[in-house]
């Protein structure tokens, strides 16, 4: 069961295996299954399909979100939306029933909160270039909220069902009072107002007298005046308390009485968060920033606040203590980092960080929306940087998600296959061309021994290769469209010349032969990629 806050709070996890996926069968799409994680998601976090006015399959494609923001980069940003939108109509997946390939027909954006002019404004451009506007549908909190109701109104009715037993009993042991029940995931609030506009209800108190003798009371009043200098949670139990007075309007509702008491919390509950830019300047010009931190007051007293991100989807929990320190406002910095499921922006944001982290500077916190900025004392830098040749190379990487619209995982450690991959991909959707030491290939008989006295001297050459070429690089496959070889002064190697010497005087089966070909000093060769030159 599931109420309308509830569905705003849920986890991307939760909201795919718990709502949709059910949902989704119950609206009569067949085969739900989730697709999400791994090299072979492309974009789809959820796959199905529904017979169509005109077809008698529609294969669908999920992406699922719990919040979305109108960035360009970013957990939830429309230019992440857009990238996996364009990655479930660009490959195949794997029918988890049959095993066939099946290319995606439609694609169903569903977000658990609002969807922004902001977000739909850079989300819309992006797919009409992409001329995917048209088969692709956005679902809102509203909508899905619909949906919900509609198809499966168990999963909506609250938790606290016996609601008209409590009102029976306000209207009986508390006439002219009506109660108001926020519900959450992690707990119930519940209130009394009065029926009557205007009508006021007097204060409902529990009074506590404790003894603050001996060791016992000594470290109560400590804990006590912790708890309002800094905001810290103030435990104790029933046998620290020397007497309880409760009203006796708590005692008819909750049937709350003293006796009934075990312990007692006074816990701070966290603000709505703030979104913030951490932006670290250092002395040398070196500048890096993590944006969109969303941090929470979690506690605050008269001394002491802790603000922090910990609720965020994001790879890194930042936690900022201020205090005052000799009539002057400090401010103190901790993180802690989980990169096992960041994406490779995600990776080089936090290792540009990191990197400016050890430098000498200071820590600037800008407010998202007013650009107010809140510097931090200079320090001389802290932690151990990060290998430069790790920055560079998710440089790289970073660039090549950026131009093929593809999601690169941070794959956590780098193999020398993989940065060589990495280095032949980022030259190829750079330059649209790659240079080559050497080409294999096969050629047909008939012509080569017919003309083989073209191959003694060096010449050039221009071969068009029509099929999409594909590579693999960092667990992703990527299509590189068409490709075509051009060579300068381009000979037979020595084997080849001589295989095909043979060849002529001693004609084999088969209708090809395969040849090396190179250049020679001052010659070229190299493979061209049109779709990826520069314009």
């Amino acid at each position: 069961m599931i109420t309308r806050e509830q569905l705003g709070r849920i986890s991307e996890d939760r909201l795919r295996k718990e709502i949709l996926i059910p949902l989704f069968a119950q609206m009569g799409y067949g085969d739900v299954f989730e697709y999400h994680g791994g090299p072979l998601e492309q974009g789809k976090d959820i796959v199905m399909w529904k017979s169509g006015e005109l077809r008698d399959r529609l294969n669908y494609s999920v992406v699922v979100k719990t919040k979305v923001n109108g960035r360009a980069s970013g957990a939830g940003s429309a230019g992440e939306v857009v990238a996996q939108i364009q990655q479930c109509f660009a490959s195949p997946y794997r029918d988890p029933l049959t095993g066939e390939e099946r290319r995606v027909d439609r694609c169903l954006v569903v977000v658990a909160n609002r969807i922004t002019k902001e977000f739909l404004n850079v989300v819309g451009p992006g797919l009409e270039a992409a001329r995917l506007a048209r088969v692709t549908e956005f679902v809102d909190a509203n909508r899905l909220w619909d949906w919900i109701k509609s198809h499966q109104p168990e999963k909506t009715t609250s938790i606290f069902a016996p609601f008209e037993e409590l009102q029976t009993l306000l209207s009986e042991q508390c006439p002219g009072l009506g109660a108001d029940i926020q519900i959450s995931e992690e707990k119930m609030t519940f209130s009394l107002k009065p029926i009557e506009p205007g009508a006021t209800l007097p204060p409902q108190s529990i009074v506590l007298e404790f003894s603050l003798e001996g060791e016992q009371g000594k470290k109560l009043r400590e804990e006590y005046e912790r708890c309002l200098k800094t905001g810290a949670s103030f435990h104790f139990l029933k046998e620290q308390v020397k007497s309880i007075e409760v009203s006796d309007l708590l005692k008819k509702i909750y049937g709350l009485t003293p006796d009934r008491a075990v312990s007692f919390s006074f816990t701070p509950n966290p603000s709505s968060p703030v979104i913030w830019h951490f932006i670290r300047v250092c002395d040398n010009g070196y500048t890096a920033a993590l944006p969109g931190v969303e941090l929470r007051t979690v506690r605050a007293g008269t001394e002491e606040a802790t603000l922090t991100n910990e609720h965020q989807d994001v790879p890194w929990v930042l936690t900022i203590v201020t205090r005052k320190e000799e009539g002057r406002l400090s401010l103190h910095f901790s993180y802690r980092t989980n990169l096992s499921k960041a994406n490779s922006r995600q990776a080089l944001d936090w290792f540009q960080f990191q990197h400016a982290l050890s430098l000498p500077g200071k820590l600037v916190l800008q407010h998202a929306e007013n650009g107010i900025e809140f510097p931090a004392s200079r320090e001389l830098g802290s932690g151990e940087a990060p290998d430069p040749g790790l920055i560079e190379l998710l440089e790289k990487v970073v660039y090549i998600q950026m131009r093929t619209a593809e999601v690169i995982p941070y794959p956590g450690r780098f193999t020398g296959s993989d940065i060589e991959d990495v280095e032949h991909l980022y030259e190829i959707v750079k330059t649209g061309r790659i240079a080559l030491d050497s080409m294999t290939a096969r050629f047909e008989k008939a012509r080569l021994t017919a003309n083989k006295h073209v191959f003694r001297a060096p010449g050039s050459l221009n071969i068009e290769f029509p099929e999409e070429v594909k590579r693999e690089c960092l667990g992703t496959s990527f299509i590189l469209g068409p490709s075509r070889i051009i060579g300068k002064d381009i000979v037979l190697t020595e084997a080849s010349a001589a295989r095909l010497e043979e060849e002529a005087d001693n004609p084999t089966e088969g209708d090809s032969i395969e040849l090396t070909l190179l250049p020679v000093e001052g010659g070229s060769l190299e493979r061209v990629f049109p779709q990826w030159l520069d314009s």
